[in-house]
């Protein structure tokens, strides 16, 4: 056998061709699924924050760090803090782990994490024997992000100078 033909090598090659077209398909997919499960992630991260308990919990965590008082263990406020910290954690390890898009849950949410970092250092400082183990978690570091963090949307940028008869 002296060779391959011209119609050997031909066939040869457009299998290796659509081989690699098959390749590239499969992997465009693979992205696209992985983007949607982002962002199907990030629509649950947002009902999640956005729900009243969890804004009640976000509340009762500056009230705490501001009054010095911490809810006794065992009650109804206690138990709302610890959860409404342990979703916030989940949702900085999601973060973390790239579940999620870091940007896109700063972007929604930069100001009312922002806002906990302080409440937060305070009540891990102050806290009950529950909130010790938060002083390394993954929710103090996504928060210290968040008050450091700034968008291009327009509550982050620079008030324009005083017009003219506006106060």
């Amino acid at each position: 056998m002296t060779g391959m033909t011209f119609a050997d090598k031909t066939m040869n090659l457009m299998g290796i061709l659509i081989a690699a077209g098959a390749v590239l398909i499969s992997f465009i997919t693979v992205l696209l699924s992985r983007r949607q499960r982002r962002q199907d992630i990030f629509l649950r991260v947002q009902e999640i924050l956005s729900d009243e308990s969890m804004q009640h919990g976000r509340w009762l965590i500056h009230q705490a760090a501001e009054s010095g008082k911490f809810p006794a263990r065992g009650t109804s406020e206690a138990a709302l803090i610890y959860r409404t910290l342990r979703m916030h954690n989940t949702v900085a390890m999601y973060v973390r782990r790239r579940l999620v898009s870091q940007r896109w849950v700063l972007d929604a949410w930069h100001h009312s994490l922002g806002n906990l970092n302080e409440a937060m250092r305070v009540y891990v400082t102050n806290g009950t024997d529950l909130t010790k183990w938060y002083v390394a978690s993954e929710f103090t570091q996504l928060t210290a992000m968040a008050a450091a963090y700034r968008t291009s949307m327009p509550c982050c940028q620079p008030k324009p100078a005083g017009r003219a008869g506006t106060s």
